[in-house]
């Protein structure tokens, strides 16, 4: 049988520190293909969704995993080890499996998006993926100055300079192409970055 012994872990000679799964071809396109890599503190999942489709979450601080922190920006140079290491198991196992795409996405809840506002992000998007408009949500502490649109390809597809600072509760992205865009939010202390997916 091929294979690598479990015997010095069921011994407890050794130990793993991550952990890798994968479920291909096994829900008869009732559910999306996946590969996910975990450790004691974090989950990463990709899914084979016909778009990028990914899932982050702090396992020490959310260990039902509500709260996908995907998006955020906090976390995103955790987000690329987790997936480095992802890469990495399939090249170590010889992993070559094809995955099976199927329409999905997933989003997160405006409460699940509240609640990110009072972990130090002080602006978020919502809903996120998102149709014709989206909801600018923040804290409140922060003057807001303008909110700038740019497609995949870099380029910019909209530039909004808020009078007075104010707030604008929605924005309008009913004209715009489905797809991946990243949206600057400029306020008094600098600029926080999104990542916005719209599907019409």
């Amino acid at each position: 049988m091929d294979g690598t012994s479990l015997r010095s872990l069921i011994s407890q000679n050794a130990y793993r520190n991550l952990f890798y799964a994968e479920a291909i071809d096994a829900f008869a396109d009732t559910a999306p293909d996946f590969r996910t890599v975990r450790s004691k503190e974090y989950k990463y999942t990709y899914y084979a969704c016909d778009q990028v489709t990914e899932e982050f979450f702090d396992l020490a601080n959310d260990p039902h995993e509500l709260h996908n922190l995907i998006f955020d920006a906090s976390y995103q140079s955790l987000v690329s080890d987790y997936l480095l290491k992802l890469d990495s198991f399939r090249v170590a196992l010889d992993d070559t499996l094809a995955y099976n795409g199927i329409d999905c996405y997933t989003t997160l809840s405006r409460q699940s998006v509240l609640n990110q506002l009072h972990l130090g992000n002080p602006v978020e998007l919502f809903p996120n993926p998102a149709d014709n408009r989206v909801e600018l949500l923040n804290t409140g502490e922060e003057e807001l100055h303008s909110i700038r649109i740019f497609s995949a390809d870099g380029k910019k597809v909209s530039d909004i300079s808020v009078p007075d600072h104010s707030d604008p509760a929605w924005l309008n992205v009913s004209t715009f192409n489905d797809g991946l865009y990243l949206v600057i939010i400029t306020v008094n202390k600098g600029s926080y970055f999104r990542k916005l997916l719209l599907q019409h």
